[in-house]
């Protein structure tokens, strides 16, 4: 569809908030977004939407191909656009990791992010007011993730947990 569809090469994107119509904003200026995206590994991001196109369906359904608006998606905030990451292949099965950082209108980019792999666990290392920050999912069985700050000790977060 011309016009209601980009494609980004790259795995990083940024954009500006929009208040949306909203009459109730509590702030001033505007912040920026910044969204990358770690997993898949080659990932194909996509911004769609807009006008007549802001509320369609899955885009590889063909009987989806329509503006599914109903009584709550015409409230405050219309948002008319949308971001939609796929993995390369049509793979039934992957893992999607996305960091999101908020920053001040001015910021230019994002704090550094890179991806963590190892011995069953991926996540996410983040580099930012001068500690990094680490962060790993389990890739099977339960949900677990560990995160280490800094130098201090790693913590488990999920099934599991034993209280300290």
């Amino acid at each position: 569809m011309p016009g209601h569809v980009f494609s980004y090469k790259g795995n990083t994107t940024t954009w500006l908030s929009d208040p949306a119509g909203l009459d109730d904003v509590i702030s001033t200026g505007r912040a920026r977004a910044f969204l990358k995206t770690l997993l898949p590994k080659e990932a194909n991001i996509f911004k769609r939407g807009g006008e007549g196109h802001d509320f369609w369906g899955n885009p590889h359904e063909p009987t989806a191909q329509y503006n599914h608006a109903g009584q709550r998606s015409l409230q405050p905030p219309i948002v008319p656009w949308r971001l939609e990451v796929e993995g390369p292949g049509g793979k039934k099965r992957g893992y999607f990791l996305h960091m999101i950082e908020i920053g001040d209108e001015a910021d230019r980019s994002m704090s550094g992010v890179s991806l963590l792999e190892r011995e069953g666990s991926l996540g996410a290392r983040i580099d930012a007011a001068g500690k990094p920050v680490e962060v790993l999912f389990d890739s099977q069985g339960d949900l677990t993730a560990r995160i280490r700050i800094g130098d201090t000790a790693e913590r488990i977060l999920g099934p599991g947990i034993q209280k300290q």
